[in-house]
């Protein structure tokens, strides 16, 4: 099969860019090529499904009529010199132009006990079909999730919503250790108590037995079910006839979302991009980050000046009954003033009076507001 633009991967950016691509020439030969079965699907709504308190359908993304798909299909090797693309069903695609969009995969612990029936990652639609059947199969009643950021706080919550018993295991001696200071953890400790959610920080799995969690410091958790949610990494694809130039797998990108190779363009979790509060190359994480990368990415492969400068990691979520929005650099002063008993709100501003970082807990009506004074490089006293 011969094609003008190949998409590999079908989440936020894949699918955008193909969608953006198709909008301005609808009639361009364009074909999408993702590892996950069936229609693509919203990512970050996964926890919402898990709980009932989103349809299947709503899960959906909407794709442009003319995009043609292969599901459940694995890119394994690029030839950039003949610009073919081989699939492991034996298929293979000629291309002139194509976007990396693979994201990236689960981490697994390296501990015994991993490969039981019972643990499960939590990254894809997959995974949570594969969580509810055992769910409801094994008269689960005792949870243990593996991780106190975001994904494992999502799922804690979701699993605590359909009333089975949680816990929560981190190394870290507070809860969403990266996204918030210790009074926004201690806030979060107090809500996940509310919830009944335990959490068990400053530890280490050492072992998951058919029955439990096994802890370094000698405590054992009741498990039916191991919810594993410690990181992520790279999805990769061989490459052949150049290289790819990658930081700790990421792929490296310029302004115009392009690689080190020719007609090769990437975006998505897969990238590292520039953090615009403090220029370091950081990796992408976010949908709306992810969304923005692909729209610019299928520009610049239709040929128009694209100009990225970077992106403003920000955690929008949704934790034990209260909205979150976490940004920047939160060790510092709290400049915000007062705080509300039903919500936590910080502000950290630099040497020069700009924002260097936020986090709103419960009441996130501001979150706006200090967006676009980060961007627009507005101090907070003229808010």
């Amino acid at each position: 099969m011969q094609v003008e633009y190949l998409v590999i991967g079908g989440s936020a950016a894949g699918i955008t860019a193909a969608n953006q691509i198709l909008k301005v020439n609808p009639q361009a030969q364009l074909l999408c090529i993702t590892a996950e079965q069936g229609r693509p699907y919203n990512k970050c709504w996964l926890v919402d499904w898990v709980s009932g308190e989103r349809a299947d359908d709503q899960l959906q993304l909407v794709v442009h009529p003319n995009l043609q798909i292969w599901a459940g299909v694995r890119v394994s090797k690029l030839d950039v010199l003949q610009q073919i693309a081989y699939c492991d069903d034996g298929r293979q695609v000629s291309y002139q132009r194509v976007l990396l969009a693979t994201g990236v995969q689960s981490v697994q612990l390296p501990i015994v006990g991993v490969r039981l029936p019972h643990v499960f990652n939590f990254h894809t639609k997959l995974d949570a079909q594969r969580i509810l059947g055992w769910v409801e199969s094994a008269n689960v009643k005792q949870v243990v999730v593996i991780g106190a950021g975001l994904t494992g706080l999502e799922v804690a919550d979701a699993l605590g919503r359909i009333g089975l018993q949680v816990a929560v295991v981190d190394q870290f001696n507070r809860p969403l250790a990266r996204q918030a200071d210790v009074a926004g953890s201690n806030y979060l400790l107090n809500l996940m108590k509310q919830a009944g959610i335990l959490f068990l920080g400053d530890q280490q799995v050492s072992c998951i037995t058919s029955e439990q969690v096994e802890l370094a410091s000698g405590k054992t958790i009741g498990a039916d079910l191991v919810v594993l949610a410690v990181g992520a990494r790279p999805n990769q694809i061989q490459i052949v006839g150049g290289d790819l130039v990658c930081d700790r797998g990421y792929v490296l990108v310029n302004q115009a979302l392009q690689t080190s190779l020719p007609n090769i363009w990437a975006a998505g979790d897969l990238i590292l991009a520039p953090d615009l509060l403090t220029n370091q190359l950081v990796s992408t994480c976010s949908w709306p980050d992810a969304v923005q990368q692909g729209r610019l990415a299928a520009q610049s492969m239709l040929g128009q000046v694209v100009d990225y400068a970077g992106m403003l990691p920000i955690a929008v979520t949704s934790l034990f009954g209260q909205d979150l929005v976490s940004c920047g650099n939160l060790m510092g002063e709290n400049r915000f003033g007062e705080q509300i008993v039903s919500s936590y709100r910080k502000v950290t501003v630099g040497q020069d009076g700009l924002i260097t970082g936020f986090l709103l807990i419960g009441e996130v009506g501001l979150y706006p507001q200090l967006r676009r004074a980060i961007l627009a490089n507005q101090r907070l006293d003229s808010l």
